[in-house]
């Protein structure tokens, strides 16, 4: 109900009126409103307007006498706590109804849109007497101009303005713009999906740490995206086979990610644990949302993959991502070890020959430039990394996964490098698989010999 304030008169025990006049209310908006069809609904990543969680009926443009609701009423009792949807610029509003005072408050929002909260208390607490004045009103010290946080708390759910006879709460308003002139947008999708103020933020002794991290160690395409809402401002998704190990010393995690109408499913180990399958779909889009959490497990080091599946979610999009993890403790670093080219797991053909140096994962590797040579590694898993010395005596070697077609792989570096990961399998369906590098007797045209090397591997999975 848009606002101002209410009739003149002392303090008055209308319990039975307000209760009934309250029912009617909800009994009228829990019908299909016929008018909110027409309204735009954007989901915009805010959160909720309250301290807690109330019943969301979607009375926008639903009509009212004279006009048609411009907002969405939030039925809650008086003095429930009400908080920024996002970060900005606060405007308090100080006008009378009937004699009495009636506060609002606009919120012209970082994001570009505008927030109004209207029907702001205005009695002393347990009374109705209109006489509560900005104390009770309007969080303490916050003035016009001042800058809030989102989730910060702003002002006290009450029923000035023209509420007096429906009952206290917060009839909520989104705009195109940060104008108070500019059209208002249906809020509906926007306050179901939004989180409670202390969804969005990690809460005492718990850190959290943005998806680029270097710790987090991903596998197969990830694509950084920027995105206003998002926990720094961007997540990183995969639309392809890919996976993300996350790695913690501690008591928690919490996966904090996107829902929308790209994303899909993936699929969440915890400790080489199966945890199930996790749906990032949503029929509109909504940033910072804690997808997934380990709850509560011993202190210790954990471990934590995700996994594209490829299966869609509710609009068919197929996407996962990371936006941020919240960690009850501290993120470590997430690496694959090293498999030395010295295990008897590595099943060498024709001529290899052993180069000791420090500079080498293990102290030495093994090179070859004569027909003829080659590798071939057997694992159980999903991905395998190939590391080797590049150089400008090194040549191209030929690679093939599963007896498919190989592909060729250039050794060659005006700048020597030695551990480097030349390549890889990227990520593929766990199972047993077979990987053979031999030489190809090619090279760079700039490179002086056709040498080939392998230092080491790492594996997702068992080396055969």
């Amino acid at each position: 109900m848009p606002s101002a304030a209410r009739p003149a008169g002392s303090t008055r025990v209308r319990t039975c009126l307000v209760t009934a006049t309250i029912g009617l209310l909800a009994a009228l908006m829990i019908v299909a409103n016929p008018f909110a069809s027409r309204a735009s609904a954007t989901a915009i990543p805010i959160v909720f307007p309250l301290e807690k969680r109330v019943t969301v009926l979607h009375d926008y443009l639903a009509p009212r006498v004279g006009h048609l609701h411009q907002g969405t009423d939030l039925m809650a009792p008086k003095m429930t706590r009400e908080m920024a949807a996002v970060g900005g610029i606060v405007t308090l509003r100080v006008s009378s109804y009937n004699g009495l005072p009636s506060y609002s408050l606009w919120l012209a929002g970082d994001d570009g849109h505008g927030y109004f909260y209207i029907h702001i208390n205005n009695d002393t607490p347990g009374t109705d007497d209109g006489a509560g004045g900005l104390q009770y009103a309007f969080a303490p010290g916050l003035q016009s101009g001042m800058h809030v946080q989102k989730g910060q708390f702003i002002a006290y759910v009450g029923d000035s303005g023209n509420a007096e006879s429906v009952g206290p709460h917060l009839h909520f308003e989104i705009h195109e713009t940060t104008s108070i002139s500019s059209p208002s947008m249906d809020p509906y999708d926007s306050l179901i999906a939004a989180p409670l103020y202390n969804e969005t933020q990690p809460p005492v002794g718990v850190t959290r740490y943005e998806q680029s991290n270097a710790n987090i160690l991903y596998l197969g395409t990830w694509i950084d995206f920027s995105a206003t809402g998002a926990s720094g401002g961007s997540y990183k998704y995969a639309d392809s086979p890919a996976r993300a190990i996350i790695t913690f010393k501690g008591t928690r995690l919490d996966l904090i990610a996107t829902r929308g109408v790209t994303q899909g499913k993936a699929r969440v180990y915890l400790d080489g644990a199966d945890k199930g399958v996790i749906d990032f779909s949503a029929t509109s889009t909504v940033r910072q949302v804690k997808v997934w959490s380990t709850g509560t497990v011993t202190s210790a080091a954990h471990k934590v993959e995700l996994i594209w599946l490829g299966q869609a979610g509710v609009a068919g999009g197929t996407r996962i991502n990371v936006d941020a993890v919240d960690v009850a403790g501290a993120l470590t670093k997430a690496a694959l070890p090293a498999i030395e080219q010295t295990d008897t797991r590595f099943h060498y053909a024709g001529t290899w020959a052993t180069v000791d140096t420090t500079s080498a994962s293990g102290g030495s590797l093994a090179e070859t430039k004569t027909g003829g040579s080659s590798v071939t590694l057997h694992f159980h898993g999903s991905y395998l990394v190939w590391l080797t010395r590049v150089s400008s005596s090194c040549g191209i070697a030929k690679v093939s996964v599963d007896g498919k077609t190989p592909v060729l792989v250039d050794l060659y570096s005006a700048t020597t490098y030695f551990k480097k990961a030349v390549w890889n399998t990227g990520v593929l369906p766990y199972g047993a698989h077979t990987v053979v590098i031999s030489w190809n007797g090619t090279k760079n045209a700039s490179a002086l010999q056709t040498t080939i090397g392998i230092d080491a591997v790492q594996v997702l999975g068992t080396l055969d």
